[in-house]
C-alpha cells in the first residue's frame, strides 16, 4: 500500500489575495525611502555643523563671520 500511495501524484491549488499585504509593503518601502531621504539630509547638516565648529575652533571663535 505504500508503494501504491508513493505512486499517486496530489495536486492542489490555493488562491491567496495579497492585495492588502502588497499595498502595505508599498507603503513601509514608502516610508523607508522618506526615512533614508531624512537620514541623508542630517549626515550632511552633521557634517556641516561639524566643519563649522572645526572652523570656530581653528580660528579663534568666528567661524567666517
Amino acid at each position: 500500500m505504500a508503494a501504491q500511495n508513493a505512486r499517486e501524484a496530489i495536486s492542489v491549488k490555493i488562491d491567496v489575495d495579497i492585495s492588502d499585504a502588497l499595498t502595505g509593503l508599498k507603503a513601509l518601502q514608502r516610508e523607508a525611502r522618506e526615512t533614508t531621504k531624512a537620514l541623508r539630509e542630517l549626515e550632511g547638516a552633521t557634517v556641516k555643523a561639524g566643519r563649522l565648529d572645526l572652523l570656530r575652533l581653528f580660528n579663534g571663535g568666528n567661524a567666517g563671520e
